[in-house]
């Protein structure tokens, strides 16, 4: 045999050079997939992270708000203390809303709030839940501000609000504690959110302050 003829029985028939690029394509095929699922498998471990966060910081918000909940009194051309009290939950046990005191740089502030959940809008089935602020100004107190609003927990299902019990000592216009049960919803698919991640969560806040 010719050193010409060697050459060329050395080389890949046609055969051979389509079954290699097939099995080329199918590995290509399962790394791909792999990486796909490696990537939506860490998407939603982070958003699961996220979304344990964002029920922690609205349970934080909220029991720190919700626990400086005072009774509100001013005095009344008689020379009485006539009770004003902004707490009240909605009928519907989707908002709730009252005054809070805290100190800043030791100065009392007084502070009207509210949360409330609102639907998206389509029938979505999820929303959102809001926080509106003002400094006191229907009962004395002039304003410093005007109404804040923002959202303060997003996408979220399932909201309610009730009030638990009552203390004796005061002149049951307020509750022991508040309950607030959410189910936060993941958002990293804004398309189908809740799909991939819920987390049921409730919130048992004591009211300690206004005794």
């Amino acid at each position: 045999m010719s050193r010409r003829e060697r050459r060329v029985s050395r080389g890949f028939t046609l055969l051979e050079l389509v079954v290699a690029i097939g099995l080329m394509v199918m590995l290509l095929g399962v790394l791909a997939f792999v990486f796909r699922q490696s990537a939506e498998a860490v998407g939603a471990a982070s958003e699961a992270v996220a979304v344990v966060q964002r029920a922690r910081i609205l349970g934080t918000r909220m029991g720190r708000e919700l626990g400086a909940a005072v009774e509100y009194f001013v005095p009344n051309p008689m020379d009485k203390r006539e009770i004003i009290l902004a707490f009240e939950i909605a009928s519907d046990n989707k908002a709730v809303e009252f005054v809070s005191q805290t100190l800043q740089d030791g100065v009392l502030d007084t502070w009207d709030i509210k949360y409330y959940y609102l639907e998206d809008p389509g029938g979505k089935g999820y929303g959102a839940i809001y926080r509106r602020v003002r400094q006191k100004e229907k009962y004395g107190l002039p304003a410093t501000s005007s109404d804040v609003n923002e959202v303060v927990a997003w996408p979220v299902k399932g909201v309610y609000i009730r009030a638990i019990g009552s203390d004796p000592k005061l002149t049951s216009r307020l509750p022991a504690a508040v309950e607030v049960r959410v189910t936060f919803l993941d958002s990293w698919d804004k398309a189908h959110c809740g799909r991939k991640f819920t987390l049921p969560q409730a919130f048992y806040i004591p009211i300690y302050q206004g005794h």
